[in-house]
């Protein structure tokens, strides 16, 4: 009998080839994660005449890395065996004194395959995983539908309190579809009470009429929600309301995908059922990727009208688009109640801190990260353009890289001088024209 131990990794694995006295067949095999990788192993049990059923495969269940290495094997008719890595412990214990390594690794798994002293992962029937898979997915599906539905009951407890009153689910189909066309109070009170009707009564199959549409009219009339801003709530709560019914309607199908999985529980099959529940899941995925970009891309282009329309300079700073001028706009307010540029540097969170504590004094200085997240984030990733676009802050951080300074340190520097800049362009309610100087240290 023979035993080989793979020790997993993410692109390289590492296989060592044992014989029923513990002797190594060969030095270690480090092999690619893909199948020209694994032939390597076959190769080995070739040229030592090992049958699938004269070997049995160990391997830790690291990350969701083995389960190629396991599918493969497995279709081959070998014996694979997946251990927790916890239990290969006490094992390794008894090797501390020799160097840790991958190739080390792969030999202990080999040897506790040998001497039978784990309790293996129960995968014979690839279901197991197939329902895991899917499992696992649905709980995120759950979570990302619960976290839209939670933004939307927070969108219309400002905009319009009383709604939660008016149906006994916010989430159910008559008031989804009621959403959908008519997301704020202003947006029911501008259709017609017949035109509110046909809507209710559609999506309740007759339950809802005009009853309820006037009930709808009077508490939008006298709603004690805000007044304001009321595009930027409607745009938001539609589409929220259509990431709700899209994740719902994959949930739907998902439910369907695992009823048939377990109706094939009764009977033996091989890896590719499990090939079908991962295919199942990359589609839901690629379908949400597709929806989501196709939602940012009108977000976008919302953001792009209402910066314009406030007529600001902000684009003109290099490295600062429509996207991230919004977010640092909005996140400022008013920039009077700034006296100084540096009050908005410690708005962002981008002034240097020190850690203290008692007498203690550290050497390394950090960003505070105080402030709003957003406005740090959005400075930041322009300071990474304009480190690297702008004449002037480019010569800036040239001459911080050229002093020593680490590539993050000298972006935080762009950032500060970047927040100046901001500052004044604000302030002054100019465009932002860049003059490169002989000493970057003065820029300000």
């Amino acid at each position: 009998m023979f035993y080989c131990g793979i020790d997993i990794a993410k692109y390289k694995h590492e296989a060592s080839v044992i014989d029923i006295n513990g002797k190594t067949l060969l030095d270690s095999i480090p092999f690619a994660n893909d199948k020209q990788g694994c032939g390597k192993i076959l190769a080995v049990f070739e040229k030592f005449e090992i049958a699938p059923d004269d070997v049995i495969i160990g391997m830790e269940a690291t990350g969701h890395y083995w389960l190629s290495v396991y599918a493969f094997f497995l279709e081959l008719g070998y014996t694979v065996k997946v251990i927790n890595p916890i239990q290969s412990e006490a094992f390794r214990k008894m090797y501390i004194r020799q160097t840790k390594n991958d190739s080390k690794d792969s030999y202990i798994i080999a040897q506790i395959m040998r001497f039978g002293e784990y309790s293996a992962t129960s995968l014979s029937e690839e279901n197991i995983i197939a329902l895991r898979q899917l499992s696992r997915y649905r709980l995120a599906l759950v979570d990302a539908c619960g976290d839209c539905k939670r933004r939307v009951i927070a969108l219309l407890d400002q905009l319009f309190p009383e709604y939660d009153k008016l149906f006994s689910d916010t989430f159910g189909s008559s008031s989804t579809e009621l959403l959908l066309n008519c997301p704020t109070p202003e947006d029911m009170l501008a259709i017609s009470t017949r035109k509110l009707t046909n809507i209710l009564n559609k999506a309740s199959h007759g339950k809802f009429g005009k009853e309820k549409a006037e009930e709808l009219k009077a508490a939008a009339k006298n709603t004690f929600g805000i007044a304001f801003a009321k595009d930027a709530f409607s745009f938001q709560i539609k589409q929220l309301m259509q990431q709700v019914v899209f994740l719902e309607n994959q949930l739907s199908e998902l439910k369907e995908k695992a009823e048939e999985l377990k109706a094939a529980a009764k009977n033996t099959f091989g890896i590719a059922f499990a090939k079908d529940a991962f295919s199942f899941q990359i589609k839901q995925l690629m379908q949400q990727v597709v929806f989501l970009e196709n939602q940012l891309s009108e977000l976008e282009e919302q953001i792009s009208n209402l910066l314009h329309e406030t007529n600001q300079y902000i684009t003109t700073i290099t490295g600062i688009g429509d996207v991230l001028g919004a977010i640092i706009v909005s996140e400022i307010g008013d920039i009077n109640r700034f006296e100084r540029p540096n009050q908005l540097v410690a708005f962002a969170g981008l002034d240097v801190t020190v850690k203290q504590s008692g007498e203690f004094s550290g050497t390394k200085n950090k960003i505070s990260k105080r402030g709003s997240p957003y406005l740090r984030r959005a400075i930041w990733l322009a300071a990474q353009r304009a480190a690297f676009c702008d004449p002037v802050l480019s010569e800036y951080y040239q001459s911080l890289r050229a002093r020593g300074k680490h590539h993050l340190t000298a972006v935080g520097g762009v950032a500060r001088k970047l927040c100046n800049i901001i500052f004044v362009i604000l302030k002054e309610n100019r465009p932002y024209l860049p003059t490169p100087t002989k000493n970057p240290k003065n820029l300000s």
